[in-house]
């Protein structure tokens, strides 16, 4: 038996005169099969995921009764849900990441599928086949019930690490986190299992650089956490993010559940500042390295050494997260 929207293997769901759903010996018991009576309430959505039910949707696969023990989850509007905490909506777990514009931007929490970024190397995301990627998961989300009005429209800057704008911005629904996105939210979302992709293009062929051979190079995250470059016919892992509306209705594990499990491992906040110093780079010949006077920027927080090329000054450092406001850590 399985949930249409979660597949979870544990409702029976058809919308009709409803569900009823009582306890019975610590177990949750729902049927369609109940008439109302004491110590039962009438429910419309699913057990499992949270999933509102309503016109014809679902479908009735084996016996009429479940069984099932309590998920400790329970339906809240996402506004609620804390940021770097988890939610799951129509059949996807995503971790909630900020309030933008009035809406919960949130990134899937664990990698969707791997694609290419582009089969013929275009680092520029509104002209590459990754477009295609993401309008699919548009699509399948969409079959398992999400509205337009259940997601607000992304602004997504394609500003390339040489600080050139030459791609401009991408107005989009479903998309992926920028390099700036990740340096911000990195403590908060979880490592994955492979590679995956930023939206952020390295270079573009309009610098007069000597680099201008990685054109076709996007920036990626490695299951570390770590970040770096690759070429765009890589194949990668694609984590989604949207900006779901606030008022949506999502399942979240609730605070009885919670008292049963290790509290969270959270890092404090990391502040620190951008120091000018010298970069060194190695001889593209192979005779040592050079070292460019007064070329790099260094976080004093992790002490990571960037190349002014590659990193505008920010107010987070794309290696710790730290907050470039000082060096206010203890």
């Amino acid at each position: 038996m399985s949930c249409d929207w979660c597949e979870g293997g544990a409702c029976d769901l058809v919308w009709g005169d409803g569900f009823y759903a009582e306890i019975d010996n610590g177990e949750l018991v729902v049927s369609n099969s109940f008439a109302a009576g004491e110590g039962r309430r009438k429910i419309n959505f699913c057990p499992m995921c949270g999933k509102a039910l309503g016109g014809s949707v679902g479908s009735l696969r084996g016996p009429p009764l479940m069984k099932g023990r309590h998920t400790g989850m329970k339906n809240i509007e996402l506004r609620k849900v804390p940021c770097g905490e988890s939610f799951t909506v129509f059949g996807e777990e995503y971790v909630a990441l900020d309030r933008v514009d009035g809406g919960t931007l949130a990134i899937r929490k664990e990698i969707w599928k791997k694609a290419v970024f582009d089969r013929n190397g275009k680092s520029n995301l509104t002209q590459a086949d990754m477009r295609d990627t993401l309008a699919e998961y548009t699509e399948l989300l969409k079959s398992r019930g999400m509205k337009d009005s259940d997601c607000l429209v992304q602004h997504i800057d394609l500003k390339a690490t040489d600080g050139t704008r030459v791609y401009g911005y991408l107005d989009c629904t479903v998309a992926l986190l920028t390099l700036e996105q990740y340096g911000k939210y990195k403590e908060i979302i979880p490592k994955a299992d492979d590679w995956w992709w930023l939206a952020t293009p390295v270079w573009t062929r309009w610098l007069r650089s000597p680099s201008t051979d990685y054109t076709n190079y996007v920036w990626l995250v490695y299951s570390n956490g770590d970040y770096n470059h690759g070429s765009a016919s890589y194949s990668c892992g694609v984590r989604p993010v949207l900006n779901f509306s606030s008022c949506l209705l999502v399942s979240w594990q609730d605070d009885e559940a919670r008292e049963d499990t290790p509290a969270a491992d959270v890092a404090p906040v990391q502040h620190g500042r951008w120091e000018e110093c010298d970069y060194v780079d190695p001889c593209i010949h192979g005779f040592g390295t050079i070292r460019h006077a007064n070329a790099g920027l260094k976080c004093t927080n992790c002490v990571n050494v960037f190349k002014k090329e590659l990193l505008w000054k920010d107010n987070y450092c794309p290696n710790c997260g730290a907050r470039m406001d000082g060096d206010g850590n203890g």
